[in-house]
């Protein structure tokens, strides 16, 4: 859905570029039948690292949020890859960030998700989402990685408290809980 001009290329992405991201590390939209939307964004590590981010997405602190996306690592041998939330103010300065663990070689499609994100700063109103390749000592001549269906769902904000600091009654009676739902 992010490709209308059928470039190859998700639109409004950047890819990360200087010394660490070099250009001959080909990057891009490609069909792939076992991703479940039948496309992917595919990279070809060429023994280097590569990340693309995501355009500003705006984000509300009364809401939380979860991330999920699916991603496929062929041949990594010193490689990894992860996926990175970076929450931003209206600057552009980073007051929060979510991240995955690093991944090597998966079998097939892999769920990564980011449950529970709770925005931490009232000054938070967007997020950018990094889709990041890095080497080891080593970079991985032959590995792929894929990325598809990549999403971040707005979720209503509950908090639930008690009036007992470890949640423990001598007496039913006396237990109060609150829940709070935005």
């Amino acid at each position: 859905d992010w490709d209308v001009n059928y470039d190859h290329w998700p639109d409004r992405w950047v890819r990360a570029t200087g010394n660490d991201f070099p250009h001959y590390v080909k990057m891009g939209i490609q069909e792939d039948a076992t991703a479940e939307s039948g496309r992917c964004l595919r990279v070809d590590l060429d023994g280097a690292a590569a990340a693309i981010s995501s355009p500003p997405i705006r984000v509300m602190s009364r809401f939380s949020y979860e991330f999920a996306a699916q991603l496929k690592n062929e041949a990594l041998v010193h490689s990894v890859a992860l996926i990175r939330l970076d929450f931003c103010d209206n600057s552009g300065h980073v007051l929060q960030t979510a991240q995955s663990k690093p991944i090597a070689t998966t079998k097939g499609w892999k769920q990564i998700s980011l449950d529970k994100l709770e925005l931490s700063n009232s000054a938070i109103d967007h997020v950018v989402i990094t889709l990041q390749v890095m080497c080891g000592d080593k970079g991985d001549l032959q590995g792929l990685v894929s990325f598809t269906d990549v999403q971040l769902s707005r979720l209503p904000r509950i908090s639930v408290s008690t009036n007992s600091p470890c949640n423990v009654y001598s007496n039913l009676e006396e237990a109060v809980v609150k829940c709070e739902l935005s």
